[in-house]
């Protein structure tokens, strides 16, 4: 009979380390989703976000790195850590505003405790990219209009389940979860050289709509975690795209943050 607690204990670790490492995945845009960024040139047109029509713009290669921390039951507090590598349409505006349309070419959600959480490769693009607009705020500082992002039921990847699905690979039980995300987020950054860094702090509710198992089922609850991360841009040749970009190290790493912060309010699923 104590093998059952036993396997109920792990079961509960496995939720809520899981429950937290899909809370530090990246949200994109509410609205539909454009392809990866395919411009033949800096100044080539392109469909101009406030629907001016055509814009030159450029293109920028990004990195981002949240943390966040959960309590979880014997393991005690551990920190989950995503990092998102970005490429981005950027217009230059008046009065040193810069508008960032970013679309994301990989997600690396850190392995915690023996838990893996990932995307299929072919996910990230098709994430809804959503607009961050800095504002200069000084001498080489900017801070970013507060900006609301994610996704709900929609099948976002394509693959004939709602949402978005995540694969996680664990000791206790693995398989897939169909997840929907909202965050809202704020920034602030400043000019280094020739990057932009800066620091970005994320709400995130998620909504699981799903999973193909069992025991996966035991961790489908709604959950709210404030985050904070790191983010750092660089401006790159025209004719870039995830794929060549993927080829070499990241032409921009984010400066490593210092603390993992929020808290967690896991909601039951009704």
């Amino acid at each position: 009979m104590a093998a059952r607690p036993r396997r109920a204990a792990r079961r509960l670790r496995f939720a809520s380390l899981a429950a937290a490492l899909l809370l530090a995945l990246p949200a994109g845009a509410e609205d539909a989703a454009p392809k990866e960024p395919t411009p033949d040139g800096a100044t080539a047109p392109a469909k101009d976000p406030d629907g001016a029509g055509a814009a030159p713009y450029e293109l920028w290669a990004g990195h981002q790195v949240v943390l966040g921390r959960q309590e979880v039951p014997v393991l005690g507090e551990i920190v989950t850590r995503t990092d998102t590598y970005f490429l981005a349409k950027v217009w230059r505006r008046e009065a040193g505003v810069l508008e960032f349309l970013p679309v994301s070419c990989r997600i690396d959600v850190k392995e915690a405790t023996g838990v893996k959480v990932r995307f299929d490769p072919e996910t990230p693009p098709k994430l809804p990219p959503a607009m961050m607009t800095l504002v200069p705020g000084g001498e080489d500082t900017y801070y970013a209009l507060p900006w609301v992002s994610g996704w709900g039921e929609e099948d976002v990847d394509g693959d004939g389940h709602p949402g978005v699905t995540i694969d996680v690979e664990a000791p206790v039980c693995s398989g897939r979860l169909y997840v929907a995300s909202r965050s809202r987020q704020r920034a602030r950054a400043r000019r280094q050289g020739d990057e932009i860094v800066g620091r970005i702090k994320v709400r995130v509710e998620q909504r699981m709509l799903g999973a193909d198992g069992v025991c996966l089922k035991m961790i489908a609850t709604d959950s709210v975690q404030d985050m904070e991360g790191t983010f750092a841009w660089r401006r790159v040749d025209p004719g870039a795209s995830c794929a060549s970009l993927s080829k070499g190290a990241w032409p921009v790493k984010a400066p490593a943050p210092t603390a993992a912060t929020g808290q967690d309010r896991r909601r039951k699923r009704r």
